[in-house]
């Protein structure tokens, strides 16, 4: 599954630099990503899209 960044925490990236995949979902609800360092929070990401996703 991808998620994407918000724009106002990579400012100045494009929707696809700030997209990666998650690597892992752990137990306190955090996520690991490939290609991207260190856990985050669901707050840090846009709300997913599921049509947009399945779209591409």
């Amino acid at each position: 599954m991808k998620v994407t960044f918000r724009a106002e925490i990579m400012p100045g990236k494009s929707r696809d630099e700030r997209t990666f995949r998650i690597r892992e979902v752990l137990q306190n609800g955090r996520v690991t990503l490939y290609e991207f360092p260190d856990e985050h929070r669901e707050g840090e990401f846009e709300p997913l899209n599921f049509k947009r996703n399945l779209a591409r």
